[in-house]
Order: C-alpha cells, then sequence, then structure tokens
C-alpha cells in the first residue's frame, strides 16, 4: 500500500507540475514512463522469476525419465500418476514439457475446458494407482498392501490408457497388470529430495490416429461420461459424438493410418481404407483455430468423446493434415503494428510541431 501511494503521489505530482508549467511536458512524460515501468516490475518480476535461476535450470533440466523415453522416436504420451494414499501428485508436473516429452497431464492456469471435463468426469488422473494399493496399520506401523481392482474401473483404466496414446506410466509403484511392463528405474530430484520411479511401458498402446468401427451420438456429457464409465463405451473401438456424421460405418480390417509428421501446429497422416471411415485424434479439440484437410480438401472436425477429434475419411488412399489457422492471431498483429505506427507518427509530428512553434 505504501509503494502504491508514493508512485500514485508521484505520478500527481508530475501532472500538476506539467500542467503548471514547474517542469516541460516532456520531461514529465519521460519520468511517467518510468513510473510506469517500475510499478509493472514489481508485479511482472514476481511472476517472470517465482524461483531462483538455480531452481528453475535443475527443474527444467533432462532428468533419468526424460532421458529414457526421449529415445523413442514414435508418437506417444506418458502418464504420471498421482498417489493419493502418498500424497504425491506428479500428474501436474510441467518439467517433462520442458524435456520435448509429451505428457497426458500437466498444468496451466487457463485449462482447456473441455479436457479438464474429461478427467473430472472419468477421475482418471487421480485413482489409477490407488486402485491397486491400500495403506493398513499392523502394529502401530503402516504398510502398503496390494489389494484386488475394482473390475469396471480396471477395464476403464485400460482402454483410456489406450486410447490416450499413453505408452509409459511413471509411477514409484509397479502396476499389477500382465500389459504393463516395467523397463527401467529411476530417480528425479522432487521438492529437494530424490524420488525413485519406475518407467512402465503399456503394451496395448493405440496410435495418436486410429479408426473406429462404429460411433455413438449423445446430447450432453453427462450422458457420454456415464457410457464410458458404466463400461458400454468402449473409446478404443467406438467414438461418442454430439452430431450424427452422416455416414454409414462398416468395420475394415484392411484399414489403415500413419503418422507421416506429427508437430505443435501441423499433423500430417496418411490414411487407406475401402470404405469410408471415421478418423479419431486423440488431441484436445478446439472448436475454432484448428481446420482438418483430406487431399487439400476441407472437413469438418467433429467433437470426439467430448474432448478430442474425429474426421470422415472416405474410402481410398488419402493425404490428411490438421492444421493450426487463427485469423484472430493475425488480425492482432496487424492491429499492434499499426498502432505502434500510429503512435510513432503522432510523437514525430507533435516534436516537429513543437519545433515549428519555438521558431
Amino acid at each position: 500500500m505504501w509503494l502504491v501511494g508514493l508512485i500514485a503521489a508521484a505520478a500527481l505530482f508530475l501532472l500538476y507540475a506539467a500542467t503548471a508549467d514547474k517542469i516541460k511536458l516532456g520531461a514529465a512524460a519521460l519520468v511517467l514512463c518510468v513510473l510506469t515501468v517500475v510499478d509493472l516490475w514489481f508485479v511482472i518480476g514476481k511472476i517472470n522469476n517465482p524461483v531462483s535461476n538455480r531452481q528453475m535450470t535443475d527443474y527444467l533440466r533432462e532428468d533419468q525419465v526424460g532421458q529414457f523415453v526421449n529415445r523413442d522416436k514414435s508418437t506417444f504420451r506418458i502418464f504420471p500418476v498421482n498417489v493419493g494414499f502418498a500424497r504425491l501428485n506428479l500428474f501436474e508436473e510441467n518439467r517433462w514439457s520442458a524435456q520435448g516429452v509429451q505428457s497426458a497431464g500437466g498444468y496451466h492456469a487457463a485449462k482447456l475446458r473441455v479436457y479438464q471435463d474429461f478427467l473430472e468426469g472419468t477421475g482418471f488422473m487421480n485413482n489409477y494407482i490407488d486402485k491397486y494399493y491400500t495403506v493398513a496399520n499392523e502394529g502401530g506401523k503402516n504398510r502398503l498392501v496390494q489389494v484386488q481392482p475394482d473390475v469396471r474401473l480396471k477395464l476403464l483404466h485400460d482402454r483410456l490408457l489406450d486410447f490416450l496414446n499413453i505408452k509409459y506410466i511413471i509411477s514409484p509403484y509397479p502396476v499389477p497388470e500382465s500389459q504393463i511392463v516395467e523397463r527401467a528405474q529411476v530417480g528425479i530430484n522432487y521438492h529437494g529430495q530424490r524420488l525413485p520411479l519406475r518407467i512402465l511401458e503399456n503394451g496395448d498402446v493405440l496410435e495418436r490416429a486410429f479408426f473406429v468401427d462404429d460411433f455413438r451420438t449423445f446430447e450432453d456429457p453427462k450422458a457420454l461420461f456415464n457410457a464410458l464409465n458404466l463400461g458400454s463405451l468402449d473409446p478404443t473401438r467406438s467414438v461418442a459424438l454430439y452430431k450424427n456424421p452422416g455416414v454409414q460405418l462398416e468395420p475394415d480390417s484392411t484399414a489403415t493410418v500413419e503418422v507421416v509428421s506429427y508437430h505443435a501446429h501441423d499433423i500430417k497422416l496418411k490414411a487407406q481404407s475401402r470404405k469410408p471411415q471415421i478418423l479419431v485424434l486423440s488431441d484436445p479439440y478446439f472448436p475454432v483455430g484448428w481446420k482438418a484437410f483430406i487431399n487439400g480438401e476441407e472437413t469438418e472436425i467433429l467433437q470426439a468423446n467430448h474432448a478430442f477429434r474425429a474426421i470422415v475419411v472416405p474410402a481410398g488412399d488419402n493425404a490428411i493434415e490438421f492444421r493450426l489457422q487463427t485469423p484472430a492471431y493475425n488480425k492482432g498483429k496487424w492491429i499492434t503494428l499499426l498502432s505502434f505506427l500510429v503512435v510513432l507518427g503522432l510523437w514525430i509530428w507533435g516534436s516537429v510541431k513543437e519545433k515549428v512553434s519555438t521558431v
């Protein structure tokens, strides 16, 4: 409060002095600019430097998890698990994103609503490991005990792992499933202490893009999540849509999809099928910005499984591209540039006018 009061008082004094001809207007404007920068710096400095540079460097340096999974050059995601009974929150860690690893988790203050709805609607991020273990008190000491997981919950999680293109699970505890194979034991620096972790490979993982056998339409997210959670909807074989795609699907065992290239703003696929298909891309759905093209012709992106994308693909050999095109960004860029030129022009015009009037 004292700092805000001092800056405000200084600004008001400068305005008074300039209007009373005590100081030149140009000098007052310059000092006001300096005060503004000082005021902003106290806020922005804390945001830009929340921790020391050493802490940030240590956090973002490639760790043993990144070193291991980055050897795999295929397209996949990792799943850092939360462990409720150990009060361990790995799912919201952003460190692996800085290492070039795509994660099903991570944290951002401005979350994508549909993906957050998906996580909350399935409970996937919080109870994956917890369904296998419990903490029992024996003789006054807590001991970790393995339990038989709920069959319905296990089925849901297995399907979500495959659907979300999760190839590696990052967990401090083993997962007692035949398709989950331990590949390495590593450690990371977690809040100043070494945290031992296991890298577990999911042998049934699906590719980032794949064809489904059929579709189901839903009117609202609640019904969709109920179908997922109860097991009546298998996202690895069927897709939930909010809109009828207008296509009659027939399973095609010969149909294939290949990821040609995958980048943050551009995804290229190659598909082949003898009959029309629905292709699902397990990347987040955006209502605007992203566009899809089949052989150069734009096609509609459908909202799939609430938070993801799907398109109708005709029979034959097809080159598919998902491309980020944001007119709002381009407009904003030009508005900013023109505004800067206008302000610069007014400043030059004012300076010239002042010189002429002085002469």
